[in-house]
């Protein structure tokens, strides 16, 4: 935790590097100082069939969601949400939709399956 999946415009694809997008706003996260940085996990989702507003599927979009166990102040959270947007708004000034969606997750109902059970944990 935290994970990180932006979905986008397949679009996209022929106007920027999206493993280099899904990178810098990885590294944006990373940079906040808030997480482990080896708990941080990223992927990137593309979308053919999409509806903008009155436009269909005219221009290109791009919505990342960030979710987080809960216990993050408000201004943390904001602040995560600013600076992902402040990435995506510099890489893709063009782009018709570019949101960004910091969810929290109680960590008590989550549950993770790592591979070989950690000695001492179950």
């Amino acid at each position: 935790m935290p994970h990180i999946v932006m979905e986008y415009s397949t679009g996209l694809q022929r106007k920027t590097a999206i493993g280099e997008l899904l990178s810098e706003v990885h590294a944006t996260v990373r940079n906040a100082g808030i997480f482990a940085p080896e708990a941080i996990k990223s992927r990137a989702v593309a979308f053919d069939e999409y509806v903008i507003g009155d436009n269909g599927s005219e221009g290109d979009f791009v919505h990342v969601t960030l979710a987080i166990f809960n216990g993050r102040s408000p201004e943390q959270r904001q602040n995560l949400s600013k600076a992902i947007l402040a990435v995506l708004g510099r890489k893709l000034p063009e782009a018709a939709s570019l949101t960004v969606e910091v969810r929290e997750i109680e960590k008590e109902s989550y549950a993770k399956y790592g591979g070989r059970p950690q000695e001492g944990k179950a």
